[in-house]
């Protein structure tokens, strides 16, 4: 699959899979972590927006600019699996892992890869209805403004799916 079209399936599937939300408490309880490039990746809260259909379910994780000069690390994951007719672990055939580095300042520069199933491995390890746990990891190619490959690493999630406010609270109703 092209880079391009991977890129553009990641995105259809996180919109389709976030669908309609509610203007709740974001992200409450929803963690993510990982080892990317090397560098501790570790998302709590507010920056993790998540969402589940019967089609799948998607997570993306990016922390808020604070100021210029931080480097902003986030990750996203999208994977087509029925989570409630599934028998845990299950690692879906087909499943999408990005990663993006943005250094913030005057003119921001952005680095993004990503990789899809046989690369990237993603295992959703329990749901119970609400909560989803598993893990991923794998090695990601360039997709934008990078050079060279990059590794996703012990890389854990858990996130309560639903309920959060996957839009920006300046344009929600």
């Amino acid at each position: 699959m092209t880079v391009r079209v991977r890129v553009f399936v990641l995105l259809i599937l996180a919109v389709v899979v976030a669908g309609p939300v509610r203007n709740a408490a974001a992200g409450k309880g929803d963690k993510v972590t990982a080892t990317a490039n090397g560098r501790r990746v570790r998302l709590k809260g507010a920056p993790v927006c998540d969402g589940a259909t019967q089609g799948g379910f998607s997570i993306v994780a990016s922390p808020k600019v604070r100021r210029l000069g931080q480097v902003i690390r986030g990750v996203a994951i999208a994977c087509p699996v029925d989570l409630a007719n599934s028998i845990f672990p299950v690692s879906p055939p087909f499943c999408s892992v990005s990663y993006t580095e943005t250094h913030v300042k005057r003119v921001p520069t952005i680095a993004s890869w990503g990789a899809s199933v046989p690369a990237v491995q993603v295992t959703v390890d329990s749901y119970d209805g609400t909560r989803m746990s598993g893990t991923f990891s794998g090695a990601l190619t360039p997709e934008f403004g990078a050079t060279r490959d990059a590794t996703i690493a012990n890389g854990k999630f858990s996130v309560i799916l639903g309920g959060d406010a996957c839009t920006n609270p300046g344009l929600a109703n």
